[in-house]
């Protein structure tokens, strides 16, 4: 017997056009198939041009995915929260922005432990010995609920993501689907998500690119480079400007903009497996 539950969550989502900060609902459903738990969450992700692909991101990788870590739950750093991840090793073919090393770690939400999985929408998927062009950021902040390390996200979901075709093409996942918004689309005022949503999947034909050539993409961007170097601390820095116009707007208090700035400094942690085992047991049970 199949028992359904919505959980509503909240997700920050930084609009950078809008100079705003928006608090989004996320749903998440926890499906009960016998002994088993699904919590499946889905959200709105922000749509990128390739120009802001390009810019944003400072690093851009051509590699091969060769490794799959586990996956391992991240506990907030007040210990209320976790977050499945696992982490992709990728070896680096070739460098097409930034100086990212021999080989870059990717994280990526979601995971299977046991009978309880975590399931997050949009998240690329990945598969070991698989070729991808991947546009990659490291945060540089904690946020409460970041670990430290040297590991990457992928800028936009699956927009960040073009896999191996055939003769050195590079097809986009987002041909896989996905719902995303822009700053133009999305109702900044009254929080309307339901209007976004349809807007949104509206403008979902802006959004599959079409593939590219390997070759051609590493010509364009040696151009790109020399007159957009790029920014290792762009997301950090973004988030400051956004925060300080909310701050400057009203949206936040004195008090939230100073909580936030100590949460920079504040780290998630990897819990340990017997941990892991008492984490997932409250988190079933609600608690």
């Amino acid at each position: 017997m199949e028992k359904v539950k919505r959980l509503k969550k909240k997700r920050i989502i930084l609009i950078s056009a809008a100079a705003i900060m928006i608090i989004a609902a996320v749903l998440t459903i926890l499906t009960i198939t016998g002994r088993k738990y699904e919590f499946f969450s889905v959200g709105l992700t922000h749509y990128y041009s390739v120009e802001d692909m390009k810019t944003k991101a400072p690093v851009i990788v051509q590699g091969e995915v060769t490794n799959i870590s586990e996956p391992f739950l991240v506990e907030d750093s007040y210990g209320t929260s976790i977050r499945a991840y696992r982490d992709f090793e990728v070896k680096v073919n070739k460098a097409l922005r930034g100086e990212p090393g021999e080989t870059v770690t990717v994280r990526l939400p979601g995971g299977e432990f046991g009978n309880v999985s975590f399931v997050e929408e949009p998240t690329p998927k990945l598969e070991e010995n698989e070729e991808y062009i991947l546009f990659i950021y490291q945060h540089h902040v904690g946020g409460g609920t970041l670990t430290k390390g040297d590991y990457y996200f992928i800028l936009g979901e699956l927009q960040g993501v073009y896999e191996y075709a055939e003769n050195t093409q590079y097809a986009h996942l987002t041909k896989n689907g996905g719902l995303y918004f822009s700053s133009d689309i999305l109702p900044v005022e009254g929080g309307d998500m339901e209007a976004a949503a349809n807007n949104a999947e509206k403008d979902k034909s802006g959004m599959t690119k079409e593939a590219i050539s390997l070759s051609a993409f590493e010509e364009n961007m040696m151009d790109f480079n020399k007159k957009y170097p790029a920014n290792e601390f762009w997301f950090r820095e973004e988030a400051e400007a956004n925060s300080k116009l909310n701050l400057e707007s009203g949206m936040i208090t004195q008090e939230e903009y100073d909580r936030y700035k100590e949460q920079e400094k504040e780290y998630g942690r990897i819990l340990s497996e017997e941990e892991c085992k008492e984490a997932l047991e409250r988190y079933v049970n609600g608690e």
